[in-house]
């Protein structure tokens, strides 16, 4: 398969996962070539008036560019943040539990039965 349809059906998972996000992914990605482009515009161009415009224009875009990027990393935390309380919780669900799940984990290994099986 090649690279495009991978990212393609990656892109896609992560529209269908998390919308914002994905939207910032792509904002992030036009930003970029957009910066590209309008620099390239300014190392070309003579005149010097153009050139302080297109210098304005690509230091706005890098300004908004770096918002971007910051409420992406911010909302990339906020995800981080919610996996680590569900994998506490799942640690302090496992440690209550601790003597029950030794105790099946036992009987299975002594090949018993499981008297709280469906």
């Amino acid at each position: 398969m090649s690279r495009y349809y991978i990212d393609l059906a990656s892109s896609q998972r992560l529209r269908e996962a998390d919308p914002e996000l994905a939207k910032l992914l792509e904002e992030d990605s036009s930003a970029e070539r957009l910066a590209a482009q309008l620099a390239e515009q300014y190392r070309s161009e003579k005149d010097e008036t153009k050139r302080a415009e297109l210098k304005t224009k690509l230091e706005q875009l890098v300004n908004g560019h770096f918002d971007l990027r910051q409420q992406r990393r911010q909302r990339e935390v906020a995800q981080l943040e919610k996996q680590l309380n569900r994998i506490r919780s799942a640690i302090e669900n496992r440690t209550q539990a601790k003597d029950l799940i030794i105790q099946r984990h036992l009987a299975k290994l002594l090949g018993e039965e499981d008297d709280l099986a469906f």
